[in-house]
C-alpha cells in the first residue's frame, strides 16, 4: 500500500504567516477606525473587512481540502478479497492473463488542471 505524502510547515513559516495576518488585520482596522469619515462609511468598511477575512478563511479551507483530495492514494484490491495483497487469479475482463493480475494503486481524486 502506498504511503501518504507528508508535508510539514516549519515553525518559522507558521509564525511569519500568523504575524503577517495579525499585523495586516490590525493595521487595516486601525486605518478604518481613524479614517475621517462618517460612522456609516466606517461601519461599511469594517463590515467589508470582516467579510474579506471570513471569505479568505473559507477559500484557504477549500484549497487545503482540494490538495488533500489530490494526495489521497488508495491501494486497490479485488472485490471480495479479504487480504491486502494483490490477487494472482484472473477475475475480470480487464485482467492480463499470463502477465500477473496485480494492479497498481490508483489516485482517488484528480484536480481540475490534470
Amino acid at each position: 500500500m502506498a504511503q501518504p505524502v507528508k508535508t510539514s510547515t516549519t515553525t518559522a513559516f507558521y509564525v511569519q504567516a500568523v504575524l503577517s495576518f495579525v499585523i495586516s488585520l490590525v493595521g487595516l482596522a486601525a486605518g478604518i477606525l481613524y479614517l475621517p469619515v462618517t460612522t456609516w462609511v466606517r461601519s461599511f468598511l469594517a463590515l467589508g473587512l470582516m467579510y474579506v477575512v471570513t471569505s479568505t478563511f473559507t477559500l484557504a479551507k477549500c484549497v487545503r481540502d482540494r490538495q488533500e483530495e489530490a494526495s489521497v492514494v488508495s491501494g486497490w484490491t479485488r472485490p471480495g478479497s479479504t487480504s491486502s495483497s494483490p490477487s494472482t487469479t484472473p477475475s475480470g475482463p480487464n485482467d492480463r492473463r499470463g502477465r500477473g493480475t496485480a494492479r497498481r494503486p490508483v489516485h482517488i481524486a484528480r484536480t481540475a488542471w490534470q
